[in-house]
């Protein structure tokens, strides 16, 4: 018995320094991954927002309210309010949209670290294959993240996954009540991030409600507290997910598939970007890489769960692989009538990666000791062998960014009029010309990048997202806020039925002058399945005090069977001689109920 004892003494004294030599080699390798990172942003990412960050511009403007109504709007089919608060926050702070970048450097910087540590704690030593977070987590194969401030949406899941199954697997046994707090807190925040965060958490969810009700009637009264969080916690969860879908629907052209092979190789795509952008090239080695170690994590933590007070940790390292799943399957649904390699989207590199942090964390836990470091050294080292690619892939994407920002600055500055600025740059920046030319307008009147030199756009249109009305609107009610928008033949004000603008006449109008009409796509058939807009009743009304409502111009447009309801209409009434007169332009389905197509716009818009 003693010379055990003996024995386990001195293997545990000899092991102190090499873990001591391990901490510090993987420190360093964290250190040295964080410097990258951050350089990466420093030297590639534009002070220009570019695609989905352009869209909290409007939140930017001098006369913005940003409320729960904007805060809580969707994002295509996502509800993004903690990403949007986080952002829109260091944008107060900084005025500088880069810090959306360093944002997720940051985040992830600090997952890792805490990760490596975390492994070390749970293994009972440090190792030298814990440089596998910093590895998996800042490397410059997420340039499509870090050059984007918006994919702080996926970054905050990641986060919040990660932790989420690194509590659960702090300690065997029931976990504490600090710990199921901490738990409870990122599965309520997880539906806050969207798609990428409500995805994730049905098997979590499940995990907490399992551990709801095996701890209710346990003999100690900690459990039963835990109980009782798991419980609060998941009930919360649910509702608040409930509240997700109130007033939901899927943006068009929204395209889903049930072909069960194509989602299955979509969502196998999807989880092989643990290994980065290399999972383009390696179609086959990647994801047998990826599943292999998963494969071995999962298999050991099985083989525990006959003993009673580890099923708690074995069902959470399922639940963490099932979370990965979850969100790959999604995407697989949602993702793969795009295209044979839609899993492969180089923006979603860090999303998967709960499905390996799991793994690695399950072995520290369950696996033999030499066969768990084994495949933890691996998993490092194939990391480490993709590190050049990485880094490769990320110069490239960077040039492309920073070619893109540079050309923007270049046009601007060399006085090029608003049309031409627009038609050389939209592409880089945003998916239309005329929301890029919108943005851009309110950019300048922003102040923000590229327009810190007060010359920058000189001579262009007035920058507010009402220009073509005068006088301004005093309200505007409408589904969804509308946007202005470049047509053919001018400016016009687009927005969904159904709607009402309110205009304060001047006392000396005696006319009303506008255009309107119906956007093409709503009425030709180029949207998904053919689909057309019954059309819409265009009215003025006229109010003033003490006087009834009287109706100064109606007309119905059913531009998809009448050939002179398409393009622009005109219209120009005599307005009454009244003081405190208001108009109210409004705009109302044909069909009762305003549909996605139901889009009208007015433009050059006067009360003179």
């Amino acid at each position: 018995m003693s010379v055990a004892a003996d024995s386990s003494s001195n293997r545990a004294a000899a092991e102190r320094p090499t873990g001591r030599v391990a901490l510090a080699f993987v420190l360093l390798v964290w250190v040295a991954m964080t410097v990258a990172a951050n350089v990466y942003v420093a030297r590639y990412a534009s002070a220009i927002p570019f695609m989905d960050d352009m869209e909290l511009v409007d939140a930017l403007l001098p006369d913005a309210r940003v409320g729960w109504d904007y805060l809580w709007s969707q994002a295509n089919e996502h509800r993004i309010l903690l990403p949007r608060l986080v952002y829109l926050a260091g944008l107060h702070l900084t005025h500088d949209f880069q810090f959306g970048m360093y944002f997720q450097v940051w985040a992830q910087s600090a997952l890792a670290l805490g990760l490596a540590v975390f492994a070390g704690r749970l293994r009972g030593r440090a190792s030298f294959a814990d440089a596998f977070f910093p590895l998996l987590l800042l490397h410059w194969g997420n340039a499509e993240n870090f050059l984007l401030g918006m994919q702080i949406t996926i970054a905050i899941p990641t986060v919040l996954t990660s932790t989420f199954v690194a509590l659960a697997l702090r300690k065997g046994g029931a976990p504490g009540h600090g710990a199921a707090i901490g738990m409870a807190a990122c599965a309520f925040l997880l539906p806050l991030n969207g798609g990428f965060g409500l995805m994730q958490l049905p098997p979590l969810l499940a995990w907490m409600l399992g551990a709801a009700w095996c701890l209710r009637r346990s003999e100690s009264a900690e459990e039963r507290a835990t109980a009782r969080v798991f419980a609060v916690g998941a009930l919360a969860t649910l509702a608040l997910v409930a509240f997700y879908f109130v007033d939901f629907r899927f943006p068009p052209p929204s395209t889903r598939t049930l072909d069960l092979p194509a989602i299955a190789r979509t969502a196998a795509q999807f989880l092989s970007l643990d290994l980065g952008p290399v999972a383009e090239r390696w179609r086959i080695l990647a994801p047998l890489t990826v599943f292999g170690f998963a494969g071995l994590a999962v298999g050991f933590a099985l083989s525990a769960w006959r003993t009673r007070a580890e099923r708690g940790r074995v069902a959470a390292v399922l639940a963490g692989v099932a979370a990965a799943v979850s969100i790959a399957l999604a995407i697989g649904v949602a993702r793969s009538p795009m295209g044979y390699s839609a899993g492969l989207a180089n923006r979603y590199v860090i999303l998967p990666t709960p499905f390996w942090i799991t793994s690695f964390l399950a072995l520290c836990v369950f696996g033999p000791r030499w066969i768990a470091h084994a495949a933890q050294g691996l998993a490092c080292l194939a990391l480490v062998v993709v590190l050049p690619l990485d880094f490769r892939y990320g110069a490239w994407r960077g040039g492309i960014h920073l070619g893109g920002s540079n050309a923007l600055y270049e046009s601007i500055g060399a006085g090029l009029p608003y049309e031409e600025v627009v038609d050389q740059n939209w592409r880089a920046f945003y998916p239309t010309p005329e929301g890029f030319g919108a943005r851009l307008l309110q950019l300048r009147e922003a102040g923000y990048p590229p327009f810190e030199a007060l010359a920058a756009g000189k001579g262009w249109p007035a920058s507010d997202a009402h220009f073509m009305f005068d006088p301004r609107p005093r309200k505007i009610d409408a589904p969804e806020k509308g946007r202005p928008r470049r047509l053919k033949d001018g400016y016009a004000f687009v927005l969904r039925a159904d709607n009402a603008i309110l205009i304060g006449a001047p006392p000396t109008a005696t006319e009303l002058h506008a255009r309107f009409g119906m956007l093409p796509n709503t009425w030709n058939g180029s949207a998904p399945d053919g689909a057309r807009t019954a059309g819409l009743r265009v009215r003025v009304e006229a109010n003033a005090k003490g006087a009834p409502t009287r109706v100064l111009f109606e007309r119905e447009l059913r531009p998809a069977t009448v050939a002179a309801d398409r393009g622009a209409q005109t219209l120009q009434v005599a307005l009454p001689r009244e003081a405190e007169l208001e108009l109210v332009l409004r705009m109302q389905a044909l069909s009762g109920a305003a549909g996605e197509l139901d889009v009208g716009w007015w433009g050059d818009v006067r009360a003179q």
